[in-house]
């Protein structure tokens, strides 16, 4: 099955995890015995965020970019939208594909799962890479983010504006319900149970988290932190040769 804007190689996927659908694309590697890479996108996103970095990516990987619950293709959940329940969807249906290991890559508030999906399933996730983790544990109200979100737009790339307004469109509202569970949680919160090995990484530029929360959650972790020069918020849109470094090198 094919989706507009799909990157060349990949092919589109659905299945039924706990009564809601969930959609993902998927690019084969070349080299069954190396361990698949799992993309998680931020808030609103679809795997679209990630179109200029996977062609970036090693081709002997398994590639997978999930449509996040209520985003793109994908639908909401009934209970709760919070990091931690989409974390528990995201691993039932991991395990439903027949995949045992796997290292994963959060963006934005796609971080925040990605790090509850490695707490949850420490004998799955073997690395963990977190991109501009939000919501900044810092600010607690949803308003503090809305005005950091706005300062920061004039530092992204005009490709990121025009990708994140066409996904935000279309998402469900309820991804807005969970981005606010998440509000004031702390670094520790956030990475409490992670076993795997962790790499943080913010753009110099990014006003929608701080180097102050992406150093907590490093030292959470005792894990390494990443600085990526004339960046801002949207990583993989904006400087996919470097993101793709990072997780290479992870």
């Amino acid at each position: 099955m094919q989706r507009l804007g799909m990157p060349d190689g990949f092919v589109s996927d659905a299945s039924d995890v706990a009564g809601s659908k969930l959609c993902w694309i998927e690019r084969p590697g070349v080299n069954y015995g190396t361990v698949p890479l799992l993309l998680v996108p931020g808030l609103g996103m679809t795997f679209r965020a990630y179109s200029w970095l996977v062609p970036m990516l090693s081709p002997e990987r398994r590639v997978l970019i999930v449509d996040p619950p209520g985003c793109g293709d994908s639908a909401e959940l009934a209970d709760s939208m919070s990091a931690d329940a989409q974390a528990r969807h995201l691993l039932k249906w991991l395990r439903s594909t027949g995949i045992e290991r796997a290292d994963v890559v959060g963006h934005s508030m796609g971080a925040m799962t990605a790090a509850r999906f490695a707490a949850a399933a420490p004998d799955v996730v073997g690395k963990l890479v977190l991109l501009s983790p939000s919501p900044d544990g810092r600010w607690p109200e949803l308003k503090q983010h809305m005005w950091a979100l706005a300062r920061g737009v004039f530092r992204e790339a005009p490709r990121t504006l025009v990708q994140a307004t066409r996904d935000y469109v279309t998402a469900d509202p309820s991804v807005m319900t969970g981005f606010s569970d998440e509000l004031g949680r702390s670094a520790q919160a956030v990475l409490a149970g992670v076993q795997a090995s962790v790499t943080v990484a913010r753009g110099k530029n990014d006003r929608v988290v701080s180097e102050q929360w992406c150093r907590a959650l490093a030292d959470a972790v005792g894990a390494s932190m990443r600085t990526v020069p004339r960046a801002g918020h949207g990583l993989p849109q904006q400087c996919p040769r470097e993101v793709a470094a990072l997780i290479r090198d992870a």
